[in-house]
């Protein structure tokens, strides 16, 4: 009937259904701190407490965490803008997207080259922590920045850092674009841009959280 869609900056998308006896049912899904920390529940906020804890448990585990939410109406008299108001909490969803069998092994044959890897998602930054440490990309003492921080012009040197979580889609270009990269480089591709570090010559990599792996390389020729 209608639909507000996902995107990036929001995080969330909800669609609007006519029943059989004729009233209206909104149901919503997105990121747990789209619809926990909006204004778009009538719970209470012990609720809302309770279920942001959690979802850190499954986040942490690796998984991608949705909070679902619907609302009843009577008619389908509701201007389109009000939809996402009024809601009730109906549960988390715990997602398994786990990296492909052929990411650890061709990171670690990257990082024996001397290869960097990078982690850029959209993910929570406990997913995304999960995930590098898994993969080997970061440990749990590395810092993760996030796409508010880089919004925010907290993030710090781009360079200088393995993960970054809840990125946007401009945002993952700006930060392989960031890296710094030698005249004796070229690459037809901004993704391929990414960074030949001082010293002797060396690889960078950028590893998308689907595991395919794109690469640079310095002064010397690739494999």
């Amino acid at each position: 009937m209608e639909e507000i869609p996902f995107d990036s900056g929001r995080k969330r998308m909800t669609t609007v259904h006519r029943r059989p006896d004729g009233a209206v049912r909104v149901a919503y899904e997105g990121a747990p701190e789209s619809l926990l920390g909006a204004r778009v529940l009538a719970d209470g906020p012990d609720l809302l407490a309770r279920a942001a804890d959690r979802a850190e448990a499954p986040a942490r585990d690796g998984y991608r965490v949705l909070a679902v939410a619907s609302a009843d109406h009577e008619e389908a008299s509701e201007p389109s803008g009000t939809w996402e108001s009024g809601l009730s909490l109906l549960g988390l969803v715990g997602i398994l997207d786990p990296p492909r069998s052929a990411s650890e092994p061709t990171i670690a044959v990257c990082e024996r080259a001397g290869i960097v890897p990078v982690l850029i998602t959209g993910d929570p930054p406990l997913t995304d922590r999960a995930v590098a440490e898994r993969l080997g990309i970061a440990s749990r003492e590395e810092e993760i920045t996030t796409g508010r921080r880089i919004r925010e012009g907290a993030a710090g040197e781009l360079t200088g850092v393995r993960v970054y979580a809840r990125t946007t889609p401009e945002q993952k270009l700006d930060i392989v674009e960031a890296c710094p990269v030698p005249r004796s480089v070229r690459s037809p591709s901004p993704r391929r841009r990414c960074a030949v570090r001082p010293g002797p010559p060396r690889r960078a990599c950028w590893v998308p959280a689907c595991g395919r792996a794109s690469c640079s390389w310095g002064p010397s020729s690739p494999p």
